[in-house]
């Protein structure tokens, strides 16, 4: 099974240190690797 990786270049990261406006959001979500057979997972709780 491939998982998705969303893993920002340097480009982007660069883009990100030299933002400049008058009102910046960065919002971070941490995640983990959930599994329809994982135990924890949202699914375990259906």
């Amino acid at each position: 099974m491939a998982l998705h990786t969303d893993i920002p270049t340097h480009r982007e990261i660069e883009r990100l240190i030299n933002a400049t406006a008058d009102f910046c959001v960065s919002i971070y979500l941490p995640t983990h690797r959930v599994t329809p057979t994982d135990p924890t997972g949202p699914a375990a709780a259906a």
